[in-house]
């Protein structure tokens, strides 16, 4: 769990664009006529789970309200041009969410944007939930799954973070990933060691464990 109670960012923690600053116990990304980028220094490679707090503060003024308003999180980040992208977004009073990949810094659709599963209101934390699994690839808010989609294209990187035009908040950033084990796993049965990725035999049976 990464947050920002103690003011502090984490090691590995860079950020290339934007103005960063803590906020109530959080990271905020001021508000941005271009996409900001920091990158936690949190690994994400093969399959994970990833969950953060995001909230986007309100804007006023008809120019600015026709803007659109992004609050992203990241993830197989490789720098500010590489990516995946969740991103909230909020244009003309209304709000999605979308995933996004970008690469060499042109934004590519993986999914037309989804309607908030729920009336949007700024000022407002909302749970951001993305879960990688073999390609594919759900965003959640809150408890509702909004997106399913399968896409290869990046294999690892970092988790960032971004906005666009309004200033957002992040927090309580978890990651949950697999790791995989290096070396044969065994297991002890009757003073005999198997290797549970071999066939053996057991009792003069064989058996595969």
């Amino acid at each position: 769990l990464l947050d920002f109670a103690l003011d502090k960012v984490p090691d590995g923690w860079e950020a290339t664009a934007g103005r960063w600053q803590f906020v109530g116990e959080q990271i905020e990304a001021a508000r941005q006529a271009v996409r900001t980028y920091a990158s936690t220094g949190l690994l994400t490679e093969g399959n994970f789970e990833l969950e953060a707090d995001v909230t986007m503060e309100p804007v006023s003024g008809k120019a600015d309200e026709s803007k659109l308003w992004e609050a992203s999180v990241l993830f197989n980040a490789r720098d500010r041009e590489n990516y995946y992208a969740a991103r909230v977004q909020r244009q003309a009073g209304k709000a999605y969410v979308a995933l996004y990949k970008m690469i060499g810094g042109k934004q590519y659709t993986i999914t037309a944007p989804v309607p908030f599963p729920f009336p949007f209101e700024a000022e407002t934390t909302y749970r951001l939930r993305i879960r990688l699994l073999d390609g594919v690839i759900t965003v959640a808010v809150n408890d509702s799954e909004v997106i399913r989609a399968v896409d290869h294209f990046f294999s690892r990187g970092y988790v960032a973070l971004s906005n666009l035009n309004t200033d957002a908040q992040f927090d309580n950033i978890w990651l949950k990933r697999e790791v995989p084990i290096a070396g044969p796993v065994t297991v002890d049965i009757d003073e005999r060691i198997f290797n549970v990725t071999e066939v053996d035999t057991f009792q003069g049976e064989e058996m595969d464990i």
